[in-house]
């Protein structure tokens, strides 16, 4: 076993892992049994990647308590609510870019990544050309800016949050006890924690510089190449995806580690350090505790196994991928934003 493979827990709260198991047992079971299929956008045997229908250039997809499922768009500046019907309402946004907090369509986005809903239904967004962190309530449709200051930079670790700047904050993750955000600042090469309740912001990986960080090393001293997503699994264990290092990477009682990836572009299967990857764009873990990657310019979906160390490409068959920039798991099934097809598809979590 690779001295990465034993994560670090951020949570202090643990989930029960034997009611996990049982969950995941039960839900694999059920949810094999279905065919993939387009639940939102363009169904077309051969979708046309430059003509966005229903959706458009969808990137984050998530479910809230009540099963209901919020979209981002990138291109199409929206946050959407997929309703009873089967069709998505706007709730906040326009295709107009902007940077404007207020209600429903008045508010103005400038590239939406993804987003996250906490207990409570707040929901979290990472806008990275605002280079801020927003929020919406779901109950009211009120954008509001949570961090940031619209300008691009580097301050407020410790301090207010209305202080607090980034460089395009690209991707967001909640911690599992729904306390703190994870934030995948990318052009600061540093991955930047959020805490909800006491609005303290911190640097918990990268130095600032560009490079590959060494196994073992500090992961506050280390260099990243340019993080590009980061996740929670149920436990609170923490993955870091890098775009241009094309490699997964933990944090183990502070030190940095690398999982999977050589560093070069490719699309290899196999044994994880030896594995390739191309661009991975978002990461999403189920509770089973593999780590599935949204690998972009391989128009794929990898899935890391931390029980075997093994790197392996999920079937989507019979749909191609194009661009592909989220994948959420959601009571057994995968949802993949298939961003350039403009749309979203929905498939079985495959069992080991």
């Amino acid at each position: 076993m690779n001295p990465g493979s034993r994560p670090f827990v951020l949570s202090r709260r643990w989930f029960s892992v034997s009611f996990a198991a049982v969950t995941l047992c039960c839900l694999t079971a059920r949810a094999n049994s279905q065919q993939p299929e387009v639940i939102g956008g363009r169904d077309e045997a051969v979708p046309r990647p430059n003509t966005p229908g229903e959706l458009h250039c969808p990137f984050g997809v998530q479910f809230d308590t009540e099963g209901r499922m919020w979209v981002v768009e990138y291109d199409g500046g929206r946050v959407l609510k997929r309703i009873a019907d089967g069709t998505f309402e706007t709730v906040a946004g326009a295709s107009e870019t902007g940077y404007v907090d207020g209600q429903g369509a008045a508010a103005r986005f400038n590239k939406l990544h993804n987003l996250v809903i906490a207990p409570d239904g707040m929901i979290y967004l990472s806008e990275h050309l605002n280079h801020v962190i927003r929020s919406l309530d779901p109950k009211t449709g009120v954008v509001s800016t949570l961090a940031g200051t619209g300008e691009p930079g580097y301050a407020g670790d410790g301090g207010s949050l209305d202080q607090a700047q980034f460089n395009q904050p690209i991707s967001i993750a909640l911690s599992p006890n729904g306390e703190s955000l994870l934030i995948a600042d990318i052009q600061n090469r540093r991955v930047r924690e959020l805490n909800l309740e006491t609005r303290k912001l911190r640097t918990v990986a990268g130095n600032g510089k560009k490079g590959i960080p060494q196994d073992g090393s500090l992961a506050t001293e280390a260099p990243l190449v340019d993080p590009r997503a980061v996740a929670f699994d149920p436990q609170g264990n923490a993955y870091i995806a890098e775009r241009g290092g094309h490699a997964l990477r933990i944090i183990r009682d502070g030190r940095i580690y690398t999982l999977a990836g050589t560093g070069k572009a490719g699309k290899q299967d196999g044994p994880a350090l030896s594995a390739t990857f191309n661009g991975p764009k978002h990461i999403e873990t189920g509770l089973d505790g593999r780590v599935y990657l949204a690998d972009d310019n391989n128009d794929l979906i990898r899935i890391y196994d931390p029980e075997t160390e093994q790197v392996s490409t999920l079937n989507t068959s019979p749909y191609q991928l194009k661009r592909p920039h989220g994948v959420t798991w959601y009571q057994g099934d995968l949802y993949l934003s298939d961003s350039f097809h403009h749309r979203i598809i929905k498939l079985a979590a495959p069992s080991r």
